[in-house]
């Protein structure tokens, strides 16, 4: 027990590195996004610290999807001016995607305007499961640094829950090595990628492994902490 979050977090991030480059199975859980990013941050330089990290860190644009159903997906307050939308179109074979340049108040109706500049209108009530909407985020990468792909990429070679590492990034091009094969991805678009060290507490499945999670006092309770054993069999709490 630590009273001093960054101490905690500090620590985790220690032995997180620890196990990494020792070889070992581990996943960082801690509730809410925002923790999620701060954690995450912490264990990168803690991969640094053991060299799995090298090199500057570039930033990179990507796109985080947002999680979509039957009611949702027709409300208005889903959408916000600037997210992206995408929509699979079968006739040309490709991806299509737009940003959201309004959303009309009063009409229900998104203006859309796609990478040529072109405006589409589109009725928030006849938007179906052929779209899908994301939100545009910032990412600082590294050679060494874990990704988890979010939705498909560099035409079809990666797909959502894969696991790359990178390799190099400059020049308009990230290389990624996914099963020892090199992919490299145009980063002068949006990648739909996020870093692959902390997850939300019991998200992941396994029967094995350890889990090295951060709980504040609140979520010091039995449910909780079942929930943490779907992740793994050696619990590591940080509180």
């Amino acid at each position: 027990s630590e009273a001093d979050k960054k101490v905690r977090y500090s620590h985790l991030a220690a032995e997180y590195a620890r196990d990494i480059t020792a070889g070992h199975s581990v996943v960082a859980q801690v509730a809410g996004e925002r923790e999620q990013q701060v954690l995450t941050g912490y264990i990168r330089d803690a991969l640094r610290e053991q060299g799995r990290i090298t090199g500057d860190d570039i930033r990179i644009e990507t796109l985080s999807p947002v999680w979509l159903d039957s009611k949702n997906r027709k409300s208005r307050d889903t959408y916000r001016e600037g997210m992206v939308m995408e929509r699979w179109n079968a006739d040309e074979k490709n991806m299509e995607r737009w940003r959201i340049d309004r959303v009309g108040a009063e009409t229900s109706v998104l203006r859309l305007v796609n990478e040529a500049g072109e405006q589409q209108h589109q009725k928030i009530s006849q938007i179906d499961a052929s779209w899908s909407l994301f939100k545009p985020r910032t990412l600082e990468v590294a050679p060494g640094d874990q990704l988890r792909v979010t939705g498909r990429e560099a035409k079809g070679r990666l797909k959502a829950q894969d696991v790359v590492s990178v390799v190099s990034a400059g020049d308009g091009v990230v290389a990624l090595e996914k099963n020892g094969k090199i992919i490299r991805a145009d980063i002068s678009r949006p990648l739909k990628v996020e870093h692959n060290y902390v997850e939300s507490l019991g998200k992941s499945i396994a029967p094995e492994g350890k889990v090295l999670a951060a709980l504040s006092g609140r979520e010091m309770r039995d449910d909780v902490l079942n929930t943490l054993t779907r992740s793994g069999s050696d619990i590591r709490i940080f509180t």
